[in-house]
């Protein structure tokens, strides 16, 4: 997993199922507050596969933005095969 932007802080768009479950987190500032919310998110879902933080120009996330959903699968030989 890639841990992209988050979509919704609270200095942008905050989203009201965020409030009600305490989810209440600002823009990161830099690339060590972006790891931070990646590991609080990766804890709070139980991921249990390797995940990764994008660059903070976000380049993966412009690379394989889609709406409204982002779920690609890459196989054993870097082809996104979903």
């Amino acid at each position: 997993m890639v841990y992209i932007r988050e979509a919704h802080t609270s200095d942008v768009w905050q989203d009201p199922d965020n409030l009600d479950d305490k989810i209440v987190f600002a823009s990161p500032k830099n690339f060590d507050e972006r790891g931070q919310m990646g590991q609080i998110c990766v804890a709070k879902l139980g991921i249990k596969f390797p995940t990764v933080i994008d660059t903070f120009d976000n380049a993966t996330e412009r690379a394989y933005t889609s709406w409204p959903d982002r779920l690609y699968v890459i196989d054993q030989d870097g082809r996104v095969s979903y």
